[in-house]
């Protein structure tokens, strides 16, 4: 869906945690939004009082929790929570001649069992907005009657559905001589193939002839992120 252009993905974190213990992730960040007032007020009362707002910052972004217990035969039971937050500009007010904006937020939350490598899809959180522009020239679009031939209005209505999918995986530990490292079987291109063809390792095989890497002896490969 993304490769064809009819989804775009938001974010895609990996957390773990131990079995009954809660994880949290936050792709975001916070906007500061005033909250209340400090007043200091002096003796003898022949001043008036001092009073300083208070800053509260109101997080945004895509937020997720969840809380994983390991049941036998290799099946968790997942508790999952996503929220997602963003900013409203066109919903904000005026608090003491400071704008505050306003936040749209969708949540998700569920109770499921999968096994190890499992995968859970959530949709149904829809976001519609509609927006209404009317263009034309300065001065001629008001004008009674004839007005009407040099404006435009222009209708846009956009909508979203959030879809978010997790996939738990049982975690082990492993020995030291396990891990590979991400350039493990990188071998840099050479010098002709980085200045003409714009490489930056070496292919070994093609799809014309992917039998060409089995007459190679040594470190081949390529990093992948």
């Amino acid at each position: 869906m993304e490769r064809y252009g009819v989804a775009r993905l938001l974010a895609e974190p990996t957390a773990t945690a131990v079995s009954g213990e809660s994880a949290k992730m936050i792709v975001g960040g916070e906007i500061g939004v005033p909250g209340g007032s400090s007043c200091i007020v002096f003796q003898g009362g022949g001043s008036q009082p001092v009073c300083t707002p208070s800053v509260t910052f109101k997080p945004y972004g895509i937020s997720l929790n969840f809380t994983p217990i390991v049941l036998t035969e290799g099946r968790i039971q997942l508790h999952l929570a996503t929220e997602v937050t963003e900013i409203d500009l066109q919903n904000s007010f005026s608090y003491n001649s400071v704008s505050i904006p306003g936040f749209k937020t969708r949540k998700s939350e569920s109770t499921v069992e999968l096994p190890s490598g499992g995968s859970i899809a959530t949709a149904g959180l829809l976001t519609q907005t509609s927006a209404q522009a009317i263009t034309g020239l300065p001065g001629l679009i008001n004008l009674p009657i004839l007005g009407a031939l040099f404006r435009s209005r222009d209708f846009q209505r956009n909508e979203t559905e959030l879809l978010i999918i997790v996939t738990p995986y049982i975690a082990k530990a492993m020995s030291a001589q396990d891990v590979s490292r991400p350039d493990d079987g990188f071998s840099e291109a050479s010098d002709p193939q980085g200045w003409l063809l714009g490489r930056v390792n070496r292919l070994y095989s093609s799809p014309s002839n992917p039998q060409i890497v089995k007459n190679f002896k040594g470190r081949i490969g390529f990093i992948h992120d």
